[in-house]
């Protein structure tokens, strides 16, 4: 998938409003990090922005918070002093309002009203602010967090504790109706998802309510194994599959409480190859013609092109049969 400004748009008529009234919402993913995942993600959004015309809200979910930097960096390092002093991105996203009120700038932020304390199902009160990338169109920014992982222990709490403490149901869905919030908050027409490059309970969450899959990949094995992986978590139908977690735990189990968990289908929107030239016949690096290793290349290459089909197919049948 490439976007460019000369590139036909006709695949955006794909991302349409589901039954959920939600944007369509594209998660970028693979557990190998390091592969352009984050460099994809920003220049995507920024295409769309600036090419399509669209809204669109980009999410940090990794505590690297890469993103973050890369779309609001000079606003960030001339924060009170900038970078190096003591808790300088701590204190840029905990801008508080006229009544000493956090504004939330980070999905972490926003859930901590419901994962603070039980008695809470519902984020009416939250007050957020995204960022708006300076010269990107209409680009918001919902911003990293540190201390993201902290989402990963409470929705494991919430799966493994469901039975004895029904209130945590609302824990399992509150990270994908905060993030449609944001989304509105914006007018978001698309968002995009920058998640961590682990097997954790969040990106679990996230890629099950989320309506399109970017898989970006690099020429080496353990980007092609974190391809088959993730392909293998959506489509495993034992109890410890993504899917069949989602439908039994999520769906069924949520039905009843204030965030009930989408039932909608990830669809594989495509996948991008980074850091390769595939004009390198008869180059010279260091002295050694380049042939053997565009060969070389090639033929990995074909290797990920089959295993890109797989994952289609696969995630294709399961998006009919669930």
């Amino acid at each position: 998938m490439s976007l460019s400004g000369n590139d036909d748009p006709r695949w955006l008529g794909n991302l349409e409003w589901d039954d959920h009234h939600s944007v369509p919402m594209i998660v970028y993913y693979n557990q190998k990090g390091g592969i352009g995942k984050t460099t994809n993600l920003h220049a995507h959004g920024r295409s769309m922005a600036q090419s399509f015309g669209l809204r669109v809200m980009a999410a940090d979910l990794d505590s690297q918070r890469n993103m973050t930097y890369d779309m609001c960096g000079d606003r960030i390092r001339n924060y009170q002093g900038g970078e190096g002093q003591p808790g300088f991105y701590k204190n840029w996203i905990n801008r508080r309002n006229a009544n000493q009120a956090v504004v939330a700038r980070t999905l972490k932020q926003m859930l901590e009203p419901l994962y603070g304390q039980q008695s809470t199902t519902t984020l009416a009160d939250v007050e957020l602010e995204q960022i708006e990338v300076e010269g990107a169109g209409e680009l918001w920014v919902l911003c990293g967090d540190e201390d993201i992982t902290e989402l990963d222990n409470k929705i494991n709490t919430a799966t493994v504790m469901l039975e004895t403490l029904p209130t945590l149901k609302n824990y399992l869905a509150a990270p994908y109706y905060a993030i449609m919030k944001a989304a509105k908050k914006c007018r978001a027409q698309v968002v995009l998802l920058d998640l961590s490059p682990s097997n954790g309970n969040l990106n679990k969450v996230m890629t099950l309510t989320s309506s399109h899959i970017v898989i970006p990949m690099t020429l080496d094995i353990k980007s092609l194994e974190g391809l088959v992986s993730i392909c293998e978590r959506l489509t495993d139908g034992s109890s410890s599959g993504w899917c069949h977690w989602g439908h039994f735990e999520g769906v069924r189990k949520t039905s009843d409480c204030t965030f009930t968990f989408p039932t909608r289908r990830p669809k594989f929107l495509g996948w991008t190859l980074n850091n390769y030239n595939v004009n390198k016949r008869g180059e010279r690096v260091d002295c050694v013609r380049q042939d053997r290793l565009a060969r070389n290349d090639e033929g990995f290459f074909q290797r990920i092109c089959g295993a890109v089909t797989h994952c289609v197919v696969a995630v294709a049948k399961l998006c009919v049969s669930i």
